[in-house]
């Protein structure tokens, strides 16, 4: 995997350390692309710093399965969600006894001050026929604060 932890941290309501979480973060490096959802005449979604991030329409990425949080995560992401990739694995699908390797991440959308919100996660096939199988490969890494 090319994902790297940085540092996380917890904020706890109270004195318990046991108690109800409040808040966090974790710091991540790992490879980055966006996926944009739909065109848009404006400029892409999120900070300045993302506008070297690897960016493909979703309609070219055969075999990427986006699964949102919540039924409102694609609608609040305004056309362009960042997918992080996480790692891969092998797998035998149901139609078929040979292995085959899946990639899998997070999905986020960038929030205030440059840091981003987890809205889903996201799996990609790759089969012979996909076109766009190298961009994890291929995009470069940067370091996000997912809170």
């Amino acid at each position: 995997t090319r994902l790297k932890i940085i540092s996380a941290s917890v904020q706890i309501d109270g004195l318990n350390p046991y108690g109800v979480v409040s808040g966090g973060s974790i710091v991540l490096e790992g490879a980055m692309c966006a996926v944009i959802l739909r065109k848009s005449s404006g400029p892409r979604s999120g900070p300045s710093w993302l506008s070297n991030v690897a960016a493909v329409e979703y309609s070219t990425m055969e075999t990427l399965h986006l699964n949102y949080d919540t039924p409102t995560s694609e609608a609040s992401a305004g056309g362009t969600v960042y997918c992080l990739f996480i790692g891969s694995f092998s797998e035998v699908l149901d139609h078929d006894e040979h292995p085959h390797v899946s990639l899998c991440g997070l999905i986020l959308k960038p929030t205030v001050g440059g840091k981003f919100e987890r809205i889903g996660r996201w799996k990609q096939f790759i089969e012979y026929y996909v076109k766009n199988k190298y961009v994890f490969k291929k995009s470069g890494v940067v370091r996000v604060e997912i809170i």
